[in-house]
């Protein structure tokens, strides 16, 4: 299975699809955790502002206090270290810069009125009697009743700031959405004083909060700083007087969803995953089903059997070369052993010949008291067959010597000049009355191969020349060099080869036509033996002939480097 094409493929494919899956999942999650987030930080922003802004035009150091007329703070306490006044709810100097009400006396006369809703009813210090009344006289007992009046004034202040404050507390409220349909959770929010008491809490779960925990994470911030709790998202930001103001919300809802989604993603993304699975099972068969139909044709083919071939119309484009190299294979395969089917059978009918020639013979001997001359030529016939028969054994066992590669050549830097006459002398006894000469080069042309066997490749063309040859014909050997290859030819005038025959030259026991046959032209393996022993010695012989005209045999071998 690890060593399986379709397998290795669906595994790559499913590792791919997976991380293509995870990644676009944790992508989207994280965008639409993102953008919650984003939206509910936005309305906490807003509601922190307005809370804010909702606060700062009151008078925040008064309203800000338990007891807004207590003891003021020492000098150099935060109240009054940041210029806004002390923090226990005195009266302390005021806001717009002027001097600090006198102890024990009445308010500065160039105070103005004071605003209805901080102090009571206005009352203008500042009006001016007639001018035609005179002041009357009050001293020594005009300072009790003077005393009296400012007790009962002192007095109703208090308790008017006290109802204002009280009223402020009760009022105060963040906005809410005129939406009845309104599905957002609602806000709570909680204002800590700067002893960490809390001057006013809304809904609020976890009011009692570490005020040192607050102020650690605010540190000196004058921006919103937001955090989350468990099932809380909680915005705070510095306010009036170094309060702090907490706003939060529920996150209940938007987790829920975020959660519906994750099983949504999970969901989604299992059964794209099964999908490509399933799909990119059935592509893969698919892609290696022509590579199981190539091995099942290969599996069928046999020494009897060896008519199978790939459907190339049924494969895919990217294995049609391979099934087309592979139908050529097929087809040599098949001409191999069609050829050595043939020859196995040619070869026995050509040793059953000279076999039957010379029991046949022997037997016509031993049938009947002959004389010796009788006997005599009895033997020669026979010994004419059985050297015919070992000649042909001869050229077997050279041909599968070549084809097995065993076939023992002597390779050694020779001259094809002397090659090529050696071989037109030895064969000028034979020529009779056919004019048989070599036609040589004056520098040598050296070649790498074995003297032996490229004679005997001369001599098989030179007797095939010769014998093919008329009376006062003409047959030359000629050497020459053509770029890289010595070159030797074997040219002669005789009968020629038809054009039909001349691609089967080659073969073995193949004759051409009557006029070849065994008698006087042989087994049919002299060109099958020159092949060989041209391509033994890394050269090639090709053949070019016109009937009636002549016959051309060409020999080329590549030249020697030194």
């Amino acid at each position: 299975m690890v060593r399986s094409i379709r397998w290795r493929l669906l595994t790559w494919y499913a590792v791919m699809l997976l991380f293509v899956i995870v990644s676009f999942a944790t992508y989207l999650y994280w965008s639409a955790e993102r953008s919650a987030l984003q939206q509910i930080d936005t309305r906490l922003e807003g509601s922190v502002r307005y809370l804010e802004a909702a606060i700062r035009p009151f008078p925040v150091r008064e309203m800000l206090r338990l007891n807004p007329f207590s003891s003021p703070p020492p000098f150099g306490s935060p109240g009054q270290r940041d210029g806004m006044g002390p923090r226990d709810g005195s009266m302390g100097p005021p806001r717009d810069g002027g001097p600090p009400p006198r102890e024990g006396g009445p308010p500065p006369r160039d105070s103005g009125p004071i605003p209805r809703g901080e102090m009571g009813p206005p009352i203008d210090l500042h009006e001016k009697r007639p001018p035609n009344e005179k002041r009357p006289d009050r001293r020594g007992e005009g300072d009790k009743r003077f005393e009296g009046d400012k007790r009962g004034f002192d007095n109703d202040r208090r308790q008017n700031i006290i109802r204002e404050g009280e009223r402020f507390k009760r009022d105060l409220a963040l906005r809410t959405s005129t939406d009845s349909d309104d599905p957002r959770p609602p806000q709570f929010f909680t204002i800590y004083r700067l002893d960490g008491s809390i001057f006013k809490s809304f809904e609020d779960p976890h009011a009692e909060r570490s005020y040192e925990e607050l102020e650690r994470r605010l540190n000196d911030s004058m921006d919103p700083v937001f955090y989350n709790t468990a099932t809380y998202r909680l915005v705070m930001q510095r306010g009036p007087e170094r309060s702090i103001l907490l706003v939060g919300v529920s996150m209940s809802q938007d987790l829920q969803r975020l959660r519906t989604l994750l099983y949504q993603l999970i969901g989604s993304g299992a059964a794209a995953l099964l999908l490509g699975l399933l799909g990119s099972w059935y592509i893969s068969g698919r892609i290696v089903q022509p590579l199981q139909a190539i091995s099942a044709t290969a599996s069928k083919l046999s020494a009897t059997h060896m008519n199978e071939r790939i459907d190339t119309s049924r494969v895919e484009s990217e294995l049609v070369e391979v099934a087309t190299v592979l139908n050529a294979t097929f087809d040599r395969l098949e001409n191999a052993f069609q050829r050595q089917s043939r020859f196995t059978a040619d070869a026995g009918h050509e040793l059953r010949t000279p076999l039957a020639v010379l029991h046949t013979n022997l037997e016509l001997a031993l049938s009947r008291p002959r004389k010796e001359e009788e006997f005599r030529e009895i033997i020669e016939y026979c010994l004419l067959s059985s050297t015919k028969m070992r000649s042909l054994i001869d050229a077997l066992l050279m041909l599968a010597r070549a084809d097995a590669g065993h076939l023992q050549a002597n390779f050694t830097e020779l001259d094809l000049r002397s090659v090529a006459q050696t071989s037109v002398a030895q064969h000028q006894s034979k020529a009779k009355n056919i004019n048989l000469d070599a036609s040589v080069l004056d520098e040598p042309v050296m070649v790498q191969g074995d003297p032996t066997l490229l004679g005997m490749i001369l001599s098989n063309l030179i007797q095939n020349a010769l014998r093919h040859t008329h009376d006062e014909g003409h047959v030359n050997v000629a050497v020459r060099r053509e770029g890289d290859n010595g070159v030797i030819t074997v040219t002669d005038d005789g009968i020629g080869i038809p054009l039909d025959a001349q691609p089967h030259l080659f073969e073995r026991f193949y004759r051409v036509d009557a006029s070849r046959n065994r008698h006087t032209g042989g087994h049919g393996l002299g060109l099958a033996i020159c092949k060989s022993l041209a391509e033994t010695q890394h050269g090639t012989i090709a053949c070019e002939s016109s009937p009636g005209v002549g016959t051309t045999f060409t020999l080329r071998f590549p030249i020697s480097n030194t």
